[in-house]
């Protein structure tokens, strides 16, 4: 996620205000930016409650991440 940060502030010559083509390249890598976050989340979620999801059958949080 830093190097996407400094991507958009140091190596893009181009705004969302450039036309169709920038603001559609900031729209999904946002959108894919989020998406990202959202996992490394429920990944770490799985990770600190290991422990519960080892002693029962049920894994459907783990599931989800994967």
């Amino acid at each position: 996620m830093y190097t996407q940060y400094v991507e958009y502030r140091d190596h893009l010559r181009f705004t969302q205000s450039d036309g169709v083509y920038g603001r559609i390249f900031y729209t999904l890598t946002g959108f894919h930016g989020s998406h990202v976050l959202i996992g490394i989340y429920m990944l770490i979620m799985v990770l600190i409650n290991l422990d519960k999801y080892a002693l029962r059958n049920n894994h459907m949080g783990v599931i989800a991440a994967i």
